[in-house]
């Protein structure tokens, strides 16, 4: 499993010699040697200062630890035509589709009368997997009642559909524009702010998964066989008081499921097969669990628009060293003539893109005369279909933009779009 982490070899590899750690490398080279990875610093870092902890380290950070990582969805546009059918097109088969939320993704754990909470996040300084355990309202909540230790995959959303607006006119220092960035700077003030929110509004945790109950990890069953335990468990733990449930789901008119989802502004779904087992290595399977989610172009289409966005390339960001691509490009800024109200046209960035294949980043990297990386000067003004999951509220730009292809028959002038449209997008847009 690889953690993540911004930090570079050198960094890591710097910060375990100050310590004196022995790091043997694991990274098989094409010459047949061994080398180091970032992950062999990684784990002997984080097992250096879990040792540290002693006494102080908790059982459930413990068990985080062996846990590794929460299982990671793979994309729609992954599957093939004829498993994208039978994942969301065929009904009653092994495939179930279940609502997706923004929020944020929480493990729950109730682990010898001592709750806990961890979401994906890794300290950036001990690469420990970071609680939130004590910034979660239990007040009046008795989980030993529920007469069993469990460890549950959840969201945690607000209560408050209003949160966002709430949370800005507070003076929390964030543009909480979703849910997700609300339940986010929730989580990140301290316990007493954290705890103090959630009296008036209290957080709500829609558990779809159990990985442990009573001394036995779950995660080499299949999904069926967990959601036979799952279910009457999360009954007992909502009797307690915790405002806890399971996602809306359904094997039968997937497709219809997931459209009424978008045309109220939902997320999209996640299609999960019901014989596939937990992956907690941090890979993403086509098997297993499958996010189906809005998209720029499907919106379009619904609009009677084109299907992506036409833009053209006005800068470009170096690859960093962790992605393997040191000296090359990493990805482009696109722009497009955006029309305002007033019929002012102003040149407007609407994405930075990454999916570039590598042979065209060698072709589109050349060196200055100081010798330094730079993206070659024909590339610039070149057109390009691009695409993403929806509009950013604050820059007006595309989440999750991709390439789509290179418009030859285009030229920058006819990139043109008016601002109320992508303004009509916000918090709008369709499948992944």
């Amino acid at each position: 499993m690889a953690i993540p982490t911004l930090r570079t070899l050198a960094q890591l590899k710097q910060q375990a010699e100050a310590l004196g750690l022995d790091v043997k490398p694991t990274k098989n080279t094409s010459s047949g040697t061994k080398t180091h990875s970032k992950d062999d610093f990684i784990y002997a870092l984080r097992d250096f200062y879990l040792s540290q902890m002693g006494d102080y380290a908790t059982e459930t950070l413990k068990m985080m630890i062996q846990l590794e990582q929460p299982m990671l969805c793979q994309q729609f546009k992954v599957l093939k035509p004829e498993e994208q059918k039978a994942a969301l097109d065929t009904d009653n088969n092994e495939w179930f589709a279940e609502e997706k939320l923004d929020g944020n993704r929480m493990i729950l754990m109730f682990i010898n009368g001592q709750f806990d909470a961890f979401s994906r996040n890794i300290s950036v300084e001990n690469f420990l997997p970071v609680s939130y355990g004590e910034k979660i309202l239990l007040d009046g909540v008795d989980l030993s009642k529920v007469g069993h230790d469990f460890i549950i995959d959840c969201e945690v959303i607000s209560s408050n559909p209003n949160i966002c607006t709430k949370l800005t006119t507070s003076g929390v220092p964030l543009e909480t524009l979703t849910q997700l960035q609300a339940t986010s700077a929730i989580m990140a003030l301290n316990k007493e702010d954290s705890l103090r929110i959630q009296k008036e509004d209290p957080l709500v945790f829609k558990s779809f998964d159990v990985l442990y109950l009573d001394g036995e990890w779950l995660l080499d069953k299949p999904l069926i066989d967990r959601l036979r335990l799952h279910r009457p468990l999360i009954k007992k733990i909502k009797e307690t008081g915790l405002l806890i449930d399971v996602p809306r789901a359904t094997r039968k008119n997937k497709r219809a499921f997931f459209e009424e989802i978008i045309d109220k502004g939902g997320e999209g779904a996640v299609l999960k097969n019901l014989r596939s087992t937990y992956n907690n290595r941090g890979n993403r399977q086509r098997d297993g669990w499958v996010k189906v989610k809005r998209s720029m172009a499907l919106m379009a289409k619904r609009n009677g628009l084109d299907d992506s966005i036409d833009c053209f390339v006005t800068g470009y960001q170096l690859a960093s060293e962790d992605k393997g691509w040191d000296g090359l490009i990493g990805s482009l800024e696109f722009s497009t003539f955006l029309k305002k109200k007033n019929g002012k046209v102003v040149q407007h960035v609407i994405a930075n893109v990454s999916n570039i294949p590598l042979e065209m980043r060698k072709r589109m990297t050349v060196t200055d005369p100081e010798g330094n990386p730079v993206l070659a000067d024909e590339w610039y003004g070149r057109v390009a279909s691009c695409d993403g999951a929806s509009i950013s509220a604050r820059k007006l730009c595309l989440n999750h933009p991709r390439l789509i292809c290179w418009r030859t028959d285009k030229s920058m002038d006819q990139c043109v779009m008016e601002e109320e449209f992508l303004l009509s997008q916000v918090g709008t847009t369709t499948v992944d």
